[in-house]
């Protein structure tokens, strides 16, 4: 998985590769401080059941089987926008908000491990 950090001002920046987007936009707006990844962390350390989920303020991370999916959280108005009254298909502009992004697990971890020595900077 190809990915990058920045700051952006005082903002803290993931950006993955356009098949992950969501992953860095989940971090981007999850993680911003260490207590945060540090609770991930042991989420994912200690998860051991064959499907498992960790609820964000706007994100879900699911776990299940080796691999990791990010979904934004459908209670989200945002989330009916884009479909047609027939419930049609999404809008194509609604952007990276309104997909599924998924990577294995030890992709995950090592990402989430290398975003918190950037942020601890």
């Amino acid at each position: 998985m190809e990915y990058q950090f920045y700051k952006d001002g005082l903002l803290n920046v993931a950006e993955c590769s356009f098949e992950q987007e969501l992953i860095g936009v989940f971090i981007t707006e999850e993680l911003q401080n260490i207590e945060q990844v540090q609770q991930l962390q042991n989420f994912l350390q200690q998860s051991s059941a064959a499907s498992t989920s960790w609820q964000a303020q706007h994100y879900s991370l699911i776990m299940n089987e080796g691999e990791i999916e990010v979904h934004h959280n459908s209670e989200s108005e945002s989330w009916h926008e884009g479909y047609d009254e027939e419930g049609g298909i999404p809008d194509e502009s609604l952007g990276a908000q309104q997909q599924i992004a998924g990577c294995g697990l030890e992709d995950f971890v090592e990402l989430i491990e290398q975003w918190s020595d950037f942020i601890s900077i």
